[in-house]
């Protein structure tokens, strides 16, 4: 009876044990998560200072159509990593939306920035020579919004076809429903 009463007790603090040990590792998962993803953010912070500095230099290149304008090689060259620098982000953004790191909901602004991007003359000429450097979601999420790209197209509805695009892309019913839904505080990345 003692025996028994002993082995209870040692599969008990096993049990126990294991309990306690998988608390701990989900606690530490949770957090290396929420780590990662700040970084993440913090990365598109630093986007938004190269955007900010060299505001210039880019604002012809956020244009629908190319502008007429001369092009110089080094505003260029500024703009081209401006877009790389985007797209490395975008390419994490979508890696952690599958993978469970980033919410549903929280994808969703990050789409609407893929969109503005989206909008680009500059983006759309170089994104076919930059393509191969990417994920095949990345490249499925822009492939055809760049090779069907409408400049003159309302943007309303030529928004609305992005979203349900990219929805289409990652099975996501929150993306397909984004634009209709009220959420207080809800607007441009740079708000």
């Amino acid at each position: 009876m003692e025996q028994q009463v002993e082995s209870i007790a040692a599969i008990a603090g096993l049990i126990i044990t294991l309990i306690v040990f998988t608390v701990r590792q989900h606690a530490v998962h949770v957090a290396a998560v929420r780590d990662t993803y700040m970084k993440l953010e913090l990365s598109s912070n630093e986007i938004f200072r190269f955007e900010a500095d060299k505001a210039a230099i880019l604002a012809p290149y956020h244009a629908a159509s190319c502008p007429a304008l001369a092009r110089s090689p080094e505003c260029d060259l500024i703009a081209e990593n401006f877009y790389l620098q985007q797209l490395n982000l975008f390419e994490v953004s979508v890696r952690f939306r599958k993978n469970g790191v980033m919410e549903k909901s929280v994808f969703g602004s990050w789409v609407a920035w893929y969109y503005e991007v989206l909008t680009s003359w500059h983006f759309r000429e170089l994104w076919p020579d930059l393509r191969l450097h990417y994920t095949p979601e990345l490249r499925a999420i822009f492939d055809d919004p760049v090779a069907t790209f409408d400049e003159k197209a309302d943007d309303g509805p030529r928004r609305r076809a992005f979203f349900a695009h990219v929805a289409k892309v990652l099975k996501c019913r929150i993306i397909r429903d984004w634009l209709d839904e009220k959420r207080p505080g809800r607007g441009s990345r740079h708000a």
